[in-house]
Formats: C-alpha cells, structure tokens, sequence
C-alpha cells in the first residue's frame, strides 16, 4: 500500500456529493476493487474530509483530507454560522456550529442561513 503525502484523495462516492459537503469512511471498497467508498458525512460523525467537485453516486470523487496539510476547506452551512465559530458535522455532510460530536474547525467566514458556502480551518490549526 502506497502513503499519499497530499491534501486530497479519490474514493468512490456511495450517493450523490456536492462540491464542500463532508464525507466519512463508507462501507467498504468501491465497484471498481481498487478506491475505498465514502459517504455523507452525518451530526456528530468524524469526517475524513470535504468533496473537492460534485459527482454522481458510484463515480470517483475528489476529497480534500481534513487530516493533512495547511489550508481551508469550502464547506455548507446547516444554518446561519458566525465567523470564528467552531464547528461541528451536521446532517447531510453540513457543519454546524450546534455542539455535536467532536470540532472539526473553525468557521474563517460567515453563513448567514443553510445551504451557504463557508471557508473552515480545521481543528489543530487554530
């Protein structure tokens, strides 16, 4: 098994992702036998990181690791969010900063309802 040394990965999406939701470990490896799958991303689960670009269920998705590296994540707010928050998953791969679960980061802008984009830095940064 190889060490990926940068700030995303491909996996196999389980369902249909927009670009900035959060997405977890899925339920095994993809179609394909080669890319694990991911899946959204609910309240109080651990992300593994955010969707890079939209894709369709069952195609190659683009994440952006929340683990690895320096940078800010694009991600959907599950309603109004202020900047410096901390955040938390929400449901449907949103973030919230309703405590559930473990913070994430740190809103580094603001949502002013749900269905905003919004830029995080994650926890560990800040």
């Amino acid at each position: 098994m190889a060490l990926v040394e940068t700030h995303t990965r491909t996996f196999e999406a389980e369902a249909a992702l927009a670009l900035g939701l959060l997405v977890k470990i899925g339920s095994g490896i993809g179609s394909n036998g080669q890319v694990g799958l991911v899946d959204l991303a609910g309240s109080g689960e651990e992300p593994i990181g955010t969707v890079v670009k939209a894709v369709a269920s069952g195609k190659l998705v683009a994440v952006r690791l929340l683990g690895g590296g320096l940078g800010t994540h694009t991600v959907i707010a599950a309603a109004a969010i202020a900047f410096g928050a901390n955040l938390y998953a929400a449901a449907n791969g949103q973030v919230t900063s309703t405590p559930a679960g473990s913070i994430i980061g740190r809103a580094l802008s603001v949502a002013a309802a749900q269905g905003e984009r919004l830029e995080l830095i994650k926890r560990g940064v800040v």
